[in-house]
């Protein structure tokens, strides 16, 4: 942990953002692999879960970042606003606006459900991309950036957090009436939708599973989960020999293979239930063990997450994740190389050259100054003499 006048840095944690960002790019790759299904297979499709990594991630950082900061005024919710703006939004539409011109041009290279919207459809579908809203939708949960849906879940994140953050108080009750809240809306949310005309046609929370797997609705247990971390870990934890690290690492693998040896398509009943709670609690959990690990414990993992190497590889793990899987990776596979090992080096090279050139520079110019309560004057001794005088007269 490295601690500065603008606030706390975690190395190790922005090294877990680039394995979270690889296990997603394998997992995406394991068709490639042209193995016969079974249970191997069915375990590295479990690699999605680096998707639940970076949403406990979120929560943890949001929390430790403005839990004790957040203040019930307009400037401090612009300022909040504008920096979670900038460390989204800049690199997010410039790889959206590159895809959609393309797809205009060449309309051979789009992604296929675009292909064959109409004129309106396609229209409407720009307009939930620009908004950060596609992910409410089932037929635009893929189309623009394909693995950009998470930003939907990500920025509803940010729009409650500090709602979450304020009515909690750092108590667990209170995430849990969050959590049944949220879940309630959702399923609320999905029942009301054929009443609603526009909402029907466009698929908005289309279903149970589909608010459950992409919407924040259904995945918020992975954000309380981090504020839940960022609580636990402010608290005096007696010192002595821990394996958080090892058991958080352990727990995660034993929750990716259960998932893998119940494949949730087939299953019924119970075993849904046990699969959601599995995925949505067991999973988080086992994340914010290995956390703890990370940041309470000095381990040759912890040391490697550390190096330098890791850490530029994390700070590029946004665009990595963004443009690993869409039109960058269809060109590429089809005119230069669709080995797998070839791709992972040049969308890595390609992720690194964006970050340094355009993504954190333009973070740096949006982002705004932290607002700060206005410091009261002090008083000395002789402007507490001079008003006594001013009020004796």
């Amino acid at each position: 942990m490295i601690t500065s006048k603008k606030g706390t840095y975690y190395p190790a944690l922005t090294g877990v953002r680039a394995l979270a960002a690889l296990m997603v790019f394998f997992f995406h790759d394991v068709g490639s692999l042209m193995l016969e299904p079974n249970f191997l297979i069915r375990f590295l499709y479990e690699l999605d879960c680096g998707v639940s990594i970076f949403f406990v991630l979120s929560g943890f950082l949001i929390t430790i970042r403005y839990q004790e900061r957040i203040e019930p005024s307009w400037s401090w919710i612009k300022s909040y606003l504008r920096n979670r703006f900038a460390r989204i939004y800049p690199i997010y539409i410039l790889l959206t606006a590159i895809t959609f011109i393309a797809w205009y041009l060449w309309p051979q290279t789009a992604f296929w459900p675009w292909s064959s919207f109409t004129g309106v459809d396609k229209l409407f579908s720009l307009i939930t991309n620009l908004t950060l809203t596609r992910s409410f939708f089932e037929p635009m949960k893929f189309i623009g950036v394909a693995t950009a849906w998470t930003l939907t879940v990500e920025e509803t994140f940010y729009l409650l957090a500090p709602f979450i953050l304020l009515t909690t108080s750092r108590k667990f009750g209170g995430l849990l009436l969050w959590l049944f809240g949220l879940l309630g809306v959702g399923v609320g949310l999905v029942y009301i939708h054929p009443l609603l005309p526009v909402a029907r046609d466009y698929g908005f929370m289309a279903s149970i599973n589909f608010m459950l797997s992409s919407t924040f609705f259904g995945r918020c247990s992975e954000f309380l989960c981090g504020i839940g971390l960022a609580w636990w870990l402010r608290q005096e934890i007696p010192t002595g020999k821990k394996t958080w690290t090892a058991t958080g690492l352990l727990s995660l693998l034993l929750c990716m293979g259960i998932s893998a040896g119940f494949p949730i398509e087939k299953s019924m009943g119970g075993t849904v239930v046990l699969l959601f709670l599995l995925q949505q609690l067991a999973l988080p959990l086992s994340v914010c063990l290995f956390f703890a690990g990370l940041l309470r414990e000095q381990t040759k993992l912890r040391l490697l997450l550390e190096t330098k190497l890791f850490d530029i590889l994390g700070k590029s793990s946004y665009i990595f994740y963004l443009l690993h899987l869409g039109l960058l990776n269809d060109v590429f596979s089809q005119h230069i190389s669709g080995n797998i090992w070839v791709r992972l080096a040049a969308y890595t090279l390609i992720s690194i050259a964006l970050y340094q050139v355009v993504e954190a520079p333009l973070h740096k110019w949006l982002k705004s100054p932290q607002v700060r309560p206005t410091p009261r004057p002090m008083i000395t001794l002789a402007t507490a003499t001079q008003r006594s005088s001013i009020n004796t007269r």
